[in-house]
């Protein structure tokens, strides 16, 4: 037994002394290989756990870069596993990896990234500090040492620059693709590396008539050296008219599919497909108008652009179209129409255009009128009333669609009567007959839709009205039930309190010039009723007593009709302009005390109270309302 311990120890320390010798050997720990890479360039980065006698079930760590590198994207390469990444405060990048249901972190490839280097990039580090991995699953933990991989530039650092121009041009001069023509150091044209040793530039959504992109790339921003198609300017043909995107790509050291060290590639690009609903035109489509020739064109903020060679007309006449400076379009003819009929204005496919593709035809239609156009009875101006009319057509034959129709509107309250449209086939006359006559003193405005002439669109009519006399005066009752209740609270009597503007509290005028309102059936405790007459729904012009807001004290709760009473042109009993009168309501649903048995009855107050016994006032009694006297 004794000799097995010496061996025991022997081979304890064995095992010491290979540990102390080999680093690493007694824990795992975390390692990148050092890699290089491309400026504004991207490289998959793995980091690997080092295999060691340990079990590991976590890992955590942070990852330093230095200057030039970012960390585009990390994963973990097991997706079983949970993984998460943050950055802290001063920028480091804490990751951490967990094993779940108790499994183990097999060593290997753990955790892969995507480092990108900027263009200034000139070598660096990547540096996995503060390392701890879980090696029980109590939590038992090891630190390893910092690790430090390093990054180099993948061989010379040179740049690499696309320089042209749009069709047959010299150095300088200002260019749809290239910014300027044939400039080898504008660095907005410089291309970037990718991983697969290909340079790459594009340009987006360059607007190109059918031509020829010439181009050769330059090294270092310099003639010096340059790559072309052989000893000439390399080339991509446009067919026709578009908006495009246009990728250059390059490679210093292999021939591309085309048999050059550089290619252009040109497709079209993908537009938002137009909506027409958004178009609006001033003036505005299917109106009558005075005179026809400027135009203006919106498009609810979708951009467009114009081919001016493209004309529009307007009957006979040709106009001009432009693009004006905040998006608009502008459409002109030389002359103004003024003889009275019908128009239409068309605007051609390829006169303004979306993405560079063409939208459909625009077409709108207006009418001209005047004298020797139509006339209509009674004349525009003022009238006693109105409820019928002719429209007569002096050079048309006219006719109606289906949906024609007519309305009066009242221009200052906005209220609207409605009317029907008459047309005889082959006739000239529209007969127009409102539902009521309408007497009301005001301005009117006629509409008429749907009518048109023979081989024309519905076009719509508006004729202006006066009726003479003064408007009719509105008075209506303002107030509150309770002392120093806000305007605008909810009130019992008039729904809103101090609201002027209230038609339901519109008093009626009587037979005795006397405007009266009543309110019916209002539960109400004892207090007081405040209020005021209006005039015209405004309080620049009010009756109460004197002075003071009118007033009237009820003494006791119940249900009550409230009838107010104004006169604007004479004092009533009281000695003012407006009355308020308070009595039992006729329609109650009250019962008397004395023909209620309130034994075992269940008592409530109006406030949904239940007491044990009654109280005088307004009770509630299995359900009615009782008068305690």
């Amino acid at each position: 037994m004794k000799k097995n311990n010496n061996i025991f120890k022997w081979f304890s320390m064995f095992l010491l002394m290979m540990v102390a010798a080999i680093p690493g050997a007694s824990a795992q720990s975390l390692s990148i290989d050092n890699f290089s890479i491309n400026p504004e360039g991207s490289k998959d980065v793995t980091i690997k756990l080092v295999t060691g006698e340990n079990t590991i079930y976590g890992i955590q760590t942070d990852i330093l870069l230095s200057d030039g590198l970012t960390l585009e994207s990390i994963s973990a390469v097991d997706t079983g596993l949970s993984f998460s990444s943050n950055t802290l405060t001063d920028g480091t990048i804490r990751i951490a990896l967990l094993s779940l249901g108790g499994n183990s972190i097999p060593a290997g490839n753990v955790i892969t990234m995507k480092v990108t280097a900027a263009k200034e990039f000139n070598g660096g580090t990547i540096k996995l500090a503060n390392t701890r991995l879980t090696i029980t699953t109590t939590g038992t933990e090891i630190k390893p040492e910092d690790v430090t991989t390093n990054v180099t530039v993948s061989g010379e650092s040179a740049v690499y620059t696309v320089a042209g121009a749009w069709g047959d041009k010299g150095e300088g001069a200002e260019d749809l693709v290239f910014g300027y023509s044939w400039r080898p150091t504008l660095e907005e044209n410089d291309m970037k590396a990718g991983d697969d040793g290909i340079y790459t530039l594009v340009k987006k959504e360059v607007q190109l008539s059918a031509g020829t992109i010439y181009y050769k790339v330059v090294k270092n921003h310099s003639w010096d050296t340059s790559w072309g198609f052989g000893s000439e300017n390399a080339n991509y043909v446009v067919n026709e008219e578009g908006l495009y995107d246009i990728t250059f790509k390059f490679n210093p050291n292999e021939l591309l599919s085309n048999g050059y060290n550089l290619t252009c590639e040109v497709v079209k690009h993908a537009s938002p497909e137009f909506d027409y609903d958004k178009i609006s035109i001033d003036p505005a489509d299917h109106t009558t108008v005075e005179s026809l020739q400027n135009f203006t064109l919106t498009f609810g903020g979708q951009t467009v652009t114009v081919n001016s060679e493209v004309k529009p007309t307007l009957g006979d006449a040709l106009g001009e179209i432009a693009l004006n400076d905040d998006g608009s379009v502008a459409v002109t003819f030389t002359s103004p129409q003024t003889a009275p009929g019908n128009y239409t204005l068309d605007i051609p496919s390829g006169a303004i255009l979306y993405y560079g593709s063409a939208i459909n035809p625009l077409s709108f239609t207006y009418t001209i009128a005047g004298g020797a156009d139509f006339t209509i009875d009674p004349a525009e101006g003022e009238v006693e009333a109105l409820e019928n009319f002719t429209i007569t057509f002096h050079n048309y034959m006219v006719d109606a669609d289906d949906d024609a129709s007519a309305v009066l509107q009242n221009t200052t309250t906005n209220e609207e009567v409605n009317g029907s449209t008459f047309v005889i086939a082959g006739g000239t006359k529209v007969y127009v007959t409102l539902n009521s006559e309408v007497k009301t003193p005001g301005t009117y405005k006629l509409i008429v839709t749907g009518v048109k002439t023979f081989e024309s669109s519905p076009v719509e009519l508006i004729f202006n009205y006066t009726i003479k006399g003064e408007p009719e005066t509105v008075y209506t009752v303002a107030g509150a039930f309770g002392e120093s209740v806000s305007a605008g609270t909810d009130d019992v009597v008039f729904s809103k309190a101090w609201d002027p503007t209230l038609e339901d509290n519109d008093l009626t005028k009587g037979e005795d010039d006397i405007f009266t309102l009543t309110k019916k059936g209002v539960v109400l405790e004892a207090g007081t009723i405040y209020y005021k007459v209006v005039k015209n729904h405004s309080w620049d012009t009010n009756w109460g007593f004197g002075g003071a807001d009118a007033d009237y004290i009820v003494y006791e709760a119940g249900t009550y009709d409230i009838t107010f009473k104004f006169n604007p042109d004479a004092l009533l009993d009281n000695g003012y302009n407006l009355t308020c009168e308070v009595k039992e309501s006729s329609a109650t649903g009250i019962v008397d005390i004395a023909n209620s048995n309130t034994e075992g009855a269940a008592i409530y107050t109006l406030q949904g109270v239940r007491v044990n016994k009654i109280q005088k006032g307004l009770m509630i009694i299995n359900g009615k309302k009782v008068i305690i006297r």
